[in-house]
């Protein structure tokens, strides 16, 4: 048969911290992206976070390089220099395909 606590304790809320912090995760973090083509630039040094549970929007005006930003964050294109990372993990441009 099962006991019940009749005396149970619980740590306030103020005492219920963790013994190491917790390091979050940017879910979107870009840094000092590059895009060149040839001697265009598309994007020149952008620097972006968004945390997990953020809304952002990007907005700007044609040829801004919006569009460019996506693409690198969606493994559909390499950046010239810089990083993108989503969750902490790199892009990966998708497997190609031939004779199709």
């Amino acid at each position: 048969m099962p006991q019940i606590l009749a005396h149970a304790s619980f740590p306030e809320k103020a005492d219920r911290t963790l013994s190491t912090p917790v390091q979050e995760i940017a879910t979107i973090a870009i840094r000092k992206l590059y895009k060149h083509y040839g001697t265009t630039s598309a994007l020149r040094g952008i620097d972006l976070e968004v945390q997990q549970g953020e809304l952002f929007g990007l907005i700007g005006p044609d040829g801004a390089g919006k569009t460019t930003a996506f693409n690198i964050l969606g493994g559909v294109m390499e950046a010239t220099a810089g990083n993108a990372l989503i969750l902490d993990y790199l892009p990966e441009m998708p497997a190609t395909t031939s004779g199709i």
